[in-house]
């Protein structure tokens, strides 16, 4: 049976164990520039998890050059998918909410 995730604004929490998960720790980091960093927080792009593909969500001329850009990341350089996942999902949310 898989356990179900629960998200907050930092961290997750798997309700089978109660087990929380740091959003924020270093393990789950991406390194990037202070204004794409920004812009990731803020949830103006992501990256789609099952494609490692970058998915712009707000039409900004600096980061359209990047849409559909594939990452490419070593092994264990990049965050957990349940990480990404989050991500994404928050992006997705937020940019329907935009359009009602």
């Amino acid at each position: 049976m898989a356990a179900t995730v629960r998200f907050s604004r930092n961290r997750c929490k798997m309700a089978k164990t109660e087990k929380y998960i740091d959003n924020n720790c270093v393990e789950n980091g991406i390194m990037l520039r202070a204004d794409l960093h920004r812009m990731f927080d803020r949830f103006f792009w992501s990256i789609y998890p099952k494609t490692k593909v970058v998915v712009v969500f707000v039409p900004i001329l600096e980061m359209m050059q990047l849409h559909g850009m594939k990452v490419k990341a070593k092994q264990g350089g990049f965050p957990p998918m349940k990480i990404c996942q989050w991500h994404w999902d928050q992006c997705v949310v937020r940019c329907i909410q935009g359009f009602q």
